[in-house]
């Protein structure tokens, strides 16, 4: 087993009982609490973010630095964050959002074209502008009509 030092984020120390709600929060956090001395039972490395124990309950530390046996350390490191992984299923996420909004948005507007396609079988006026619509659409933005459109 290994030891290791790990620090708290200033505002989460281990007696606070605030816990970090977001990774970006938790990145951006300024680790200056007093070293404490752990084991550690896990493969992890100095700048890995972790869940550690505490007489307050779980806390995410940051390992400080790799020490030499400890006697003091008595608390446990439970497990290394991986943040690329978060990073990665959140960017995957943000893709699929965008991808799922933008294939609404296109449903969307099939659903609206067809729909006033639909309307100008059964009327004449909006047949017409219908018509006008895919003169202007085939002729690159001129219609070819001289109806004017009001």
């Amino acid at each position: 087993m290994n030891f290791y030092e790990v620090t708290f984020p200033d505002q989460f120390s281990p007696e606070r009982s605030h816990t970090v709600s977001t990774i970006l929060e938790l990145e951006n956090a300024s680790f200056n609490s007093k070293p404490y001395s752990y084991i550690c039972p896990v493969e992890c490395k100095v700048g890995d973010f972790v869940l550690v124990e505490t007489r307050y309950g779980i806390k995410v530390g940051k390992v400080n630095a790799e020490m030499p046996s400890k006697l003091n350390a008595t608390k446990f490191i439970i497990g290394v964050i991986d943040i690329s992984m978060f990073r990665r299923i959140s960017e995957q996420h943000e893709v699929e959002r965008k991808l799922l909004a933008q294939i609404a948005t296109a449903m969307s507007k099939r659903n609206h074209e067809a729909q006033f396609r639909a309307a100008a079988e059964s009327d004449p006026a909006i047949a017409a502008l219908v018509a006008q619509l895919d003169e202007v659409r085939a002729n690159g933005g001129t219609p070819v009509t001289s109806k004017a459109i009001d």
